[in-house]
């Protein structure tokens, strides 16, 4: 008996120290029942005769702890239930919310879509690579088909464009958006003559601004004007001046 309530009594400190150092609530039962299980051959050392006091306690020491890993059991698992409850109703709230963040984000996309479509002006958006990731109608109608430029280095080759004032080719990196996406630069009404997908030449006014989110470049944004009729009604003008001198 001795040698088996050293035993209960080692368990019942291991139990506690475990319960302790990781929360574990069946290792504290567990360490309660050791305890009385100790108890009670403490108790039975002195010799037990039935019914008399010293039985009576044994066998409450038993009966009790069996009922407190009992109760302590079903008190865990309903507790865990109701955190597991809980949990699976703040998830489908979050999942409620992220729908209607989803919802709410897919409208203001249309709607942006819907404002781009009807502008008179082409339109180009870029992410802060440098990737066109859309463009509207005005766009398609000065340019044609172009591709959707994947990286700033495409541009040159994609958007073929010269300097209206020197006649030399834009190159990729002096693009309006390559700079904005570079440096944050914002480009305003720069002259350059275009050649559209169909080889027609047309003028255009180039505009770049950044798209900062936080401080930080998210993207661009270009805007190409075409002033193609009023640089040949200039150059008509000019030709009528140069004719009456």
């Amino acid at each position: 008996n001795g040698v088996v309530m050293l035993l209960f009594s080692a368990g019942a400190v291991f139990s506690l120290r475990r319960y302790r150092k990781r929360g574990d609530s069946l290792s504290g039962y567990i360490s309660i029942i050791q305890i009385g299980f100790a108890f009670a051959l403490i108790i039975s050392l002195g010799g037990i005769k039935r019914y008399d006091l010293s039985w009576y306690l044994v066998r409450l020491t038993y009966t009790g702890g069996a009922l407190i890993l009992i109760i302590g059991l079903i008190w865990d698992y309903v507790v865990l239930m109701l955190r597991e409850k809980e949990r699976t109703a703040e998830l489908r709230r979050s999942e409620t919310a992220l729908l209607r963040e989803r919802e709410h984000a897919e409208s203001e996309r249309r709607r942006l879509q819907a404002v781009l479509q009807i502008l008179p002006v082409a339109v180009f958006i870029a992410d802060a690579g440098g990737r066109i990731l859309a463009s509207n109608s005005a766009a398609r109608e000065l340019w044609g088909e172009t591709p959707f430029s994947k990286k700033p280095q495409d541009y040159q080759e994609d958007y073929k464009a010269w300097w209206a004032h020197t006649g030399r080719r834009v190159q990729s990196h002096e693009w309006g958006m390559a700079r904005a996406l570079a440096k944050g630069e914002r480009c305003i009404a720069e002259e350059v003559q275009i050649e559209a997908r169909d080889g027609e030449r047309k003028f255009v006014r180039n505009y770049a601004l950044p798209i900062l989110d936080r401080g930080k470049i998210a993207g661009a944004v270009a805007i190409n004007v075409d002033i193609t009729d009023r640089k040949r009604a200039e150059e008509e003008l000019r030709g009528l001046n140069e004719n009456l001198e």
